[in-house]
Order: C-alpha cells, then structure tokens, then sequence
C-alpha cells in the first residue's frame, strides 16, 4: 500500500488525493513510510573516536581504545577475577579513566571479554522483620559463619570460620582447621579484636561491636556468650533456615566458592596457601558494588577520609563518591604520602588467618603479620586493579 501511493506520488499525484482515496491517515502514511526508508538506509550515527581520556598528573589525555582492551585483558587473565562489564567500567574509573559504561561494554563485546549472562532476579523479597543489618560506620556490626571445605589429596572436608565487616565488606580475620570448637572461636575472636585495621577504623569502645551468627553449636556455647559478654559485644542469633539474615557472610562464601571452583588441594596447608592469597586479594583488590566498587581496604581508607557519603534507600545503606571517580587514587595517593612516618599504609595489614605449620587436628596459632605482602597489594600505593 505504502510503495502504492509512493508510486504514483512520483507519477504526479497528490499524496492528499492518493490517500483520500485508499482512506488512509496522513500521519499513518508518514509513519510506515519513515520505519520503511529507516529500515533500508539505517542510522550509522557517530563515529566512535577510537580513544578514551584518562587524567594524569592534573591533567587530560587521550589513550588509543586499543591501549584499554589491553588494559581490561589483562585485568581479566588475573587470577580470581571475574567481572562482567559494570566492575570493568569501575576499574577503569578507579584508573583515572573517563569512559562511559556502554563503551566499555562494546570494547568488551568486540574483544571478546564478555562473560555469559547471569540469572538475575526480579521483585521484593521478604525480610525478617527489624532483622536487617544498617551499620553506619566500620566494623560496628560484624557477621562470621563457618564454610566446609574440600582437601581431595586428603579424602576429608576441613572448617574455614571467618569474620566480616558488614559495613565495608572487609574480611577482618579467618580460621581454618580440621575441627572448629569454642576454643577456635573465641581464639579468633581475641586475635581479630587485636588486629591493626580494627583499631584503626573500628569504634573506640568494644562494648559498641555487636556480631551476628547462626545457631551453629561453636556459636552459642556458653563459653562463647560469656567472651562476648565480658568484652561488652552484643551477640545475636539468626532465625532458623533463614541465611538471608546473614547475607553479607554469605555473600563473602558464593564469591569464595566461585573462586575455588575446580580446584583440588593434596592437604591442609595447600590450602592454606590459597586461602591466604586469595584473603589479600578480596580485601585489597576485589572490586565490591555495594561499596562504590572499590576493594574493602580503599572503601575503608576513602571512608576515614570522608571520601564516601551514604543515604538510606529503602531500608538499605547506599554510599556513593563525593569526589569523581578519576580523582579518587590521586587523592588517596596524596593522603598516604603526606600522612606523618607515612603510617597509613601499614593500618590496612588485618590478620594472615590461623592455620597450624603441621597437620595436628584441632591445631592452630596465631599468625605472624605478613606486612610486606600487605603492602604490596595495598591499594593506597599501588593502582587497583594492577
């Protein structure tokens, strides 16, 4: 019909005439005329530049897009990193890059660095009432919860208990052993509440910590109620079969489990190994969305220097930046190198874990703090994601 009346438009006739004729609208005519000629000649829109801006020492530079897949290649081949397109987009922000997230995902699309889609969920979810965790401040509120672990050269599952901040996501202290009883627990406890990063941008009393368990039989011994008790922190208990009222703990495990997926360890301190790099790596490098994607260890240092706002929305804690993301590592840079003895880069060391040098069940020591390794992946000095 269309190329009908188009036909005899050229021919001289009317298109008022023409359309009177068919009974078709002016405005219908119009519209299936421009969809048809869209369709045919398409829209080729703007040219991509081919370069992004990235701010270097105060000022603005422009880097060929080749040199930021390369960039994101490399992010990607690094072990236990996992990021779709958003934390990419993110950690070039971090970087100092300014990119827009739709170009990130099309330089990832045409490099071929796009994960598979995941399953994402829609609509509300019931909570338990008054249950949900709102810390407005650092290691205020603390969840821990034990993991079972897989040792293949050994044939036998093995504990891993650990302590997270629920506000930065920071992952203050861990035990491995072959069974994890009160004594392991309350054994954490004390070395966790002694470490440098709690001191540092935890609460000034104790008494104002309060942790949050499942009814696991470790947890709700009476020698542990008393330890917390003494120490002046408030323990409490989730519902039964409810890990959604210890949601940030269980969060921590999916991104552990993910991480050692299709691993086989021969024994105990194989794994112990692991466990330790892939702890420096989730406080120190891993990007967390609900922090501003930063890393545990930089979301902290951003929050002591107020760096980081935060709102509540819907019952939750949203933080958000208070400066531009680009800005953000030239700043920190220049608060650790102008802070006195230059201290700030040794607050962010937190504990090794506790692991025993030989296979003894039920064994474990305190761990000697291993600040060198800390300060090579502190992101306060070095750019995060290397």
């Amino acid at each position: 019909m269309i190329q009908l009346i188009t036909k005899y438009a050229h021919l001289g006739l009317a298109v008022v005439k023409a359309l009177a004729v068919v009974g078709l609208p002016k405005s219908s005519y119009y519209f299936q005329l421009k969809v048809e000629t869209s369709s045919v000649v398409g829209h080729p829109g703007r040219k991509a530049p081919g370069f992004t801006l990235r701010y270097v020492a105060g000022e603005w530079i422009k880097v060929e897009d080749t040199v930021v897949i390369e960039f994101l290649q490399t992010l990607l081949d690094q072990p236990l990193i996992d990021y779709g397109y958003r934390k990419c987009h993110s950690a070039l922000g971090n970087e100092c890059y300014h990119i827009n997230h739709k170009k990130v995902y099309r330089l990832m699309k045409d490099a071929g660095l796009l994960r598979g889609a995941r399953i994402q969920t829609t609509g509300k979810a019931d909570r338990a009432g008054g249950r949900m965790v709102r810390p407005e401040a650092p290691f205020v509120f603390l969840e821990m919860d034990i993991k079972y672990l897989y040792i293949k050269g050994k044939g036998r599952a093995i504990f891993l208990l650990t302590i997270i901040d629920t506000h930065s996501r920071y992952a203050l202290d861990y035990s491995l052993g072959y069974q994890m009883t009160q004594h392991e627990v309350k054994a954490l406890w004390q070395r966790a509440l002694s470490q440098e990063v709690f001191r540092d941008y935890g609460p000034d009393e104790v008494g104002n910590v309060r942790v949050r368990n499942d009814n696991g039989s470790q947890f709700i011994a009476k020698s542990v109620q008393a330890f917390f008790a003494d120490q002046g922190i408030a323990q409490e208990f989730t519902h039964v079969a409810t890990p959604e009222e210890n949601a940030h703990i269980e969060s921590f495990h999916s991104i552990l489990e993910e991480a050692i997926e299709g691993l086989d360890f021969e024994d105990r301190v194989d794994l112990a190994e692991w466990l330790k790099t892939f702890y420096v790596f989730y406080n120190n490098k891993r990007l967390h969305s609900s922090i501003c994607d930063l890393s545990p260890a930089r979301f902290l240092l951003a929050w002591k220097h107020d760096l980081i706002g935060h709102d509540q929305k819907q019952g939750r804690l949203i933080f958000y930046l208070k400066i531009k993301r680009y800005l953000l590592a030239e700043t920190l840079e220049e608060i650790t190198t102008s802070s006195p003895d230059n201290d700030l880069t040794d607050e962010l060391s937190g504990g090794d874990g506790t692991d025993a040098p030989h296979e003894v069940k039920g064994a474990s020591v305190p761990a000697a703090a291993n600040s060198d390794l800390m300060l090579q992946n502190n992101p306060a000095t070095a750019g995060e994601p290397s």
